[in-house]
């Protein structure tokens, strides 16, 4: 190591997947609502997950917006745990059901 300069491991980070949300509430520190125009797409998500784990990464927290408003959440989300990296996921909790339990049960989050 040079005199003055760290290296770290990354071990875990957030990852603000969408900024689309069924609400727009005031009080939301993203200011969510509606999607980016540009937010990244299934493919290069699934890149930035690879990334990740490669970088060693044990732990992405996914939020939003509403992770579960995005379709392609399972796909990004099960490229991490494949690799063994933990997801977990904030959400408001307005789209749970019997389905979305399931799934994540299926994706192990």
């Amino acid at each position: 190591m040079e005199r003055g300069r760290y290296t770290y491991q990354l071990q875990s980070c957030v990852w603000e997947l969408t900024l689309a949300c069924c609400f727009s509430c005031r009080y939301c520190g993203s200011k969510a609502g509606h999607a980016r125009e540009n937010e990244l797409t299934t493919e290069e998500c699934l890149s930035v997950a690879c990334q990740l784990a490669d970088m060693g990464c044990r732990r992405v927290s996914l939020i939003g917006g509403e992770v579960f408003m995005r379709p392609d959440w399972p796909a990004i989300a099960q490229a991490l745990t494949e690799r063994k990296v933990k997801v977990s996921i904030i959400t408001n909790g307005y789209l749970f059901g019997k389905d979305l339990i399931a799934e994540l049960k299926r994706i192990d989050i």
